[in-house]
């Protein structure tokens, strides 16, 4: 990290700020905590207004999930790898 906010123009010490990543990678926002508990975003399709860490909590929180959910297109296990694929299925078939 550059340890840069964006939104308020500062440098803040190393590891004080925060990457959220939106519209399929093409806009990343580095932002401090303070900064992310005021500044907010809208979704132009939806009209939703959130804070910039109320997206990104709820960002965290989809992810989880998904990683619980998800198991090996293969196999069938939980242990997941990547691409949709455990561990084993990964390196042992597509290696």
């Amino acid at each position: 990290m550059s340890d840069y906010c964006n939104i308020c123009d500062t440098r803040r010490p190393q590891g004080g700020t925060n990457h959220l990543i939106l519209n399929y990678g093409e806009l990343w926002l580095e932002y401090c905590n303070k900064c992310g508990e005021f500044e907010k975003l809208a979704n132009p399709v939806t009209g939703e207004v959130k804070t910039i860490a109320e997206l990104a909590t709820s960002a965290r929180a989809s992810a989880e999930e998904r990683m619980r959910r998800e198991t090996c297109e293969f196999c069938g296990s939980d242990d997941m790898s990547y691409g949709g694929l455990c561990q084993t299925c990964a390196t042992g078939h597509y290696a």
